[in-house]
C-alpha cells in the first residue's frame, strides 16, 4: 500500500544532499566533520559558560542556594537565566523536530516515553514534544 509512495524495499528516491550555502554535504565524511566541529563548539561554549561568572553562579545555587544568597548571588535572575536558556533548548529542539519530521529525543525523553506506555498512558501528549504527539498504534 505504501510501496508507491516510499518506494518499497528500494526506500525514498532522490533525496536532495543537504546544503550549507553552496557547500554540499555528499558524503558520509563531510557530515562526520560538520558533527565535530559542531560538537567542539558545544563543547567550548559549555566549558566558557562553566567558568564564567554565571556558571559558578549556577553551580553555588546547586550546591547550596542559601550560601550562594549569601555570598551575593542574585537567585531570582539566576534561576531565570537557567530556565530561560533550558526553554531556548527546548525551542531548538522543537524547531529540529518540526524540521526533520522526526523526534529529537534524549535517553531520558526515550525512558519517559517508554514509562508512560508500560504505565498504560498511550494517548497523545500535545506540547511535549514529536514523541509524545504520537499516539500509539
Amino acid at each position: 500500500m505504501a510501496a508507491p509512495l516510499l518506494g518499497g524495499a528500494q526506500g525514498i528516491l532522490q533525496i536532495p544532499k543537504p546544503r550549507i550555502g553552496a557547500f554540499e554535504l555528499a558524503d558520509p565524511v563531510d557530515l562526520f566533520y560538520l558533527t565535530l566541529i559542531a560538537s567542539g563548539f558545544a563543547a567550548y561554549c559549555a566549558w566558557r559558560l562553566e567558568n564564567s561568572r554565571l556558571g559558578r553562579a549556577w553551580m553555588a545555587v546547586r550546591d547550596d542556594e542559601d550560601v550562594a544568597q549569601a555570598l551575593g548571588v542574585d537567585l531570582v535572575e539566576v534561576k531565570l537565566l537557567a530556565y530561560g536558556l533550558g526553554a531556548a533548548f527546548a525551542e531548538a529542539a522543537a524547531r529540529l523536530e518540526r524540521l526533520a519530521g522526526a523526534p529529537v529525543t534524549s535517553s531520558n525523553h526515550a525512558l519517559a516515553w517508554h514509562c508512560l506506555r508500560l504505565a498504560g498512558i498511550d494517548h497523545a501528549l500535545p506540547d511535549a514534544g514529536k514523541l509524545f504527539e504520537l499516539a500509539q498504534v
